[in-house]
């Protein structure tokens, strides 16, 4: 129960702000320049290794997005009536903590190899067209509000909190092989999209007694907070949604004599979920009701800039997470009740599970096995013929010629691969297996310059305004110096690190402006913009092979006058490759073509 007395304005705009922010066109770059990993160059040796070899080989890939973390605080003097769990009511005011959470990733890549032999008569080629792309979205509003009496006991705290976390991912394959006048086709689409949503979580929070575990920070001291029978008890209620959709076409099925769509794949579903929970009816997580020991270990102290007008405070070195204490163990216990979910409703794993047995039946169904006919006419599973037993009724299917035996599907393939065996196709792919052990020779004695030899964390906890107030990144060189590499201004450690990369941090005005403009953002589309995501090249490189996801609008033009700007990342090699992080398309390219190598190195040489 809760009453308020009217007898003070709230102070929100007496707010501590700070955050986090990073685009990710900016990784790759980050990577570099805080290892010497020579990506670019790599890349390129693998290309040139390939094209040695005779292989046409071109990789492509795009990303883009940001991920943003921001945390305001503030008091509010309005004094509350408030009951703790044991019942007695003390007179109350409010702390805030609002985070909000934002992170938005796209991911696009292309990868082209191709390769023929047209001096022998059998004219083997091949073509492989793999694309790839994926997607992340994490979506999060908290705000958690603790209750402190005048001597700042903690009595107990609220949360209202939504969230909305997404991945999806597609891969096309396009291959065709050919060989002797025969060809094999395939083109292979797959996708998967994965979501839950928290439309919204609300907990309550009421300790027993009052505890004295703001002030125990206050003093400086390390402690644990040992929380058992005075902890009091966490209830709340939920309600989410799960969803999935999945999804596989272009199985060669009518390589096998079967419709082409025979086995195609579509299942999707959004389930819907709610519930209450309750720490001291709890028989998962609390066994013996709400009970947890925090360890607190304070360090040095340091002066640190609070705010974007200079204004300063004494911040203490902790060991701990940057938030209200408690915050962690009622937030991680109500997200962990509503991921759980209230045990009514079908999961998402149990809904896809029954709809892939489905499909499985559908397939056992639609796809029979090769028959062997016997003499007589009887039709037996063609794995029974020569097999010792007389399956047949007239004994015909023992004795039988193994040629007679073949389907066309393995005419076919054998037809291709005579065509590959006669040709220059396993001299070639030792070829690129040599160059490429050749080149990678060269990277041997490469040492990662990483440019700190150590390093630490902390919470910055502030006597003055009795909470967290931000956190703090710091590296030491192997000269000994320590640099705050993320964090707000500190006057004990240089504020300015060797190495420069993209994460930002933020205070006052700026981290509150950031924060309001991240809050209206709760979409892909809004996080990592396709206006910054230019997969023209990639989708120029697939052709009639790019996926309608990857197909999207041209960005319009600036404006007269108005300069362009790209929040993509991509570096274009000599040979017309893009590169960037080194995600799935330089992950297939570095398994396609040393895995090409090994299995030259298994194939016995050809005898001149």
């Amino acid at each position: 129960m809760i009453s308020a007395i009217p007898t003070a304005a709230a102070e929100g705009n007496d707010s501590i702000s700070w955050g986090v922010e990073y685009e990710w066109e900016n990784l790759n770059a980050d990577i570099e320049a805080m290892t010497g990993l020579p990506y670019n160059d790599i890349i390129q040796d693998i290309e040139d290794s390939a094209d040695y070899g005779g292989f046409n080989l071109t990789i492509l890939n795009i990303y883009s997005g940001s991920t943003s973390f921001y945390v305001e605080q503030w008091d509010d003097s309005t004094e509350l009536q408030i009951t703790d769990n044991s019942g007695d009511t003390h007179t109350v005011s409010t702390r805030v903590t609002e985070i909000t959470l934002r992170h938005g990733m796209l991911y696009d890549a292309g990868f082209m190899v191709d390769w023929d032999d047209t001096t022998v008569m059998g004219a083997p080629s091949m073509e492989v067209v793999l694309s790839a792309d994926y997607e992340t979205i994490v979506v999060m509003d908290l705000v958690y509000t603790e209750y402190v009496t005048s001597d700042l006991m903690l009595v107990g705290s609220d949360l209202d909190a939504s969230a909305n976390w997404g991945i999806g991912a597609g891969m096309g394959l396009y291959t065709d092989i050919s060989g002797n006048g025969d060809s094999f086709e395939m083109d292979l689409d797959a996708g998967i999209n994965m979501g839950w949503a928290a439309d919204s979580i609300s907990s309550e929070w009421r300790l027993e007694h009052p505890s004295n575990v703001l002030n125990m920070m206050n003093n400086g001291n390390d402690f644990d907070w040992e929380c058992d029978v005075n902890c009091g008890k966490i209830t709340g209620s939920y309600a989410t949604t799960q969803s999935y959709d999945i999804s596989l076409t272009g199985l060669p099925m009518d390589e096998f004599g079967f419709e082409a769509d025979a086995l195609d794949l579509q299942i999707s579903d959004a389930i819907p979920d709610a519930g209450t929970f309750d720490s001291d009816d709890d028989d998962w997580m609390m066994d013996d009701g709400l009970g947890f020991e925090i360890p607190y270990t304070f360090g040095d102290q340091q002066t640190i800039t609070i705010d974007d007008g200079g204004t300063t405070t004494t911040a203490t070195e902790v060991m701990m997470d940057p938030y209200p204490p408690g915050m962690s163990i009622m937030l991680g216990y109500s997200f962990a009740n509503a991921v759980m979910g209230s045990g009514d409703q079908t999961t998402a794993a149990e809904a896809m599970m029954e709809a892939f047995e489905g499909w499985t039946e559908d397939a056992e169904e639609t796809v029979v096995f090769d028959t062997f006919t016997c003499d007589d006419g009887e039709e037996i599973p063609r794995d029974y013929v020569n097999d010792g037993e007389d399956d047949c009724a007239d004994g015909s299917d023992e004795g039988v010629d193994e040629e007679d035996l073949a389907s066309e599907l393995e005419e076919l393939a054998m037809n291709i691969y005579g065509a590959f065996e006669e040709s220059d196709f396993g001299k070639n792919l030792e070829s690129v297996g040599e160059k490429l052990e050749f080149e990678m020779e060269k990277y041997e004695d490469l040492e990662l310059e990483f440019p700190y030899v150590d390093g630490d964390y902390h919470a910055l906890w502030s006597n003055e305004h009795s909470r967290f107030v931000g956190l703090q990144l710091l590296g030491e060189t192997e000269a000994g110096n320590v640099y705050s590499v993320l964090g707000p201004e500190t006057s004990a450690y240089n504020n300015n690190p060797p190495v420069d990369i993209h994460l930002e941090y933020l205070v006052g005005a700026a981290a509150d402006e950031a924060e309001d403009a991240a809050e209206t953002a709760d979409t892909i589309e809004e996080l990592a913009p396709v206006a910054a995501h230019d997969v023209s090249a990639i989708v120029a490189a697939l052709g009639e092979h790019a996926p309608e996801s990857m197909v999207v609008e041209p960005p319009a033009p600036p404006e007269e006058g108005e300069e362009e700007e790209s929040e993509t990342s991509m570096e274009e090699s000599e040979s017309g490759g893009l590169f960037g992080l080194p995600g799935p398309g330089f992950i297939s390219v570095v398994f396609v073509v040393i895995g090409a190598a090994m299995i030259a190195r298994i194939m016995p040489r050809r005898q001149e």
